[in-house]
């Protein structure tokens, strides 16, 4: 569920969706509740091998997530399910190639340290 109008968002979330063969790149108050909405459209997230960008960056989370989005532009998909139809769903424009978890990664910590936030390997399911 995107962030109402005035609600705080708190993170920026990288994870990985199996069944859609694609990175998530996305920002949320409560991860965990957002990914949750939209497993319904992709299926169940890699909580496990999931991270998360926290702290006093937070307040700039939106021009993270598009800063993070942009440096792997190049390997934007359409997720698709197990018989190759593209899945519509919300956020279906911010997943990419598994393979560019690198980059995303390297780009993610090098944030983190210029904003002095916190990458948290796992997202918590609570």
């Amino acid at each position: 569920m995107p962030a109402k109008s005035g609600e705080h968002v708190s993170c920026v979330y990288v994870v990985h969706f199996p069944d859609a063969n694609a990175i998530k790149i996305g920002c949320a108050q409560f991860a965990h509740r957002r990914l949750n909405t939209i497993s319904k459209d992709f299926g169940l997230p890699d909580y496990e091998n999931g991270y998360l960008l926290r702290g006093p960056c937070s307040r700039d989370i939106h021009k993270i997530e598009k800063k993070l989005q942009k440096s792997v532009h190049e390997f934007t998909i359409a997720p698709t399910n197990n018989m190759n139809q593209v899945i519509r769903g919300s956020g279906e424009s911010e997943f990419f190639e598994p393979t560019s978890m690198s980059i995303i990664l390297i780009e993610l910590f090098k944030v983190a340290k210029k904003c002095k936030g916190t990458v948290i390997s796992g997202i918590p399911r609570k």
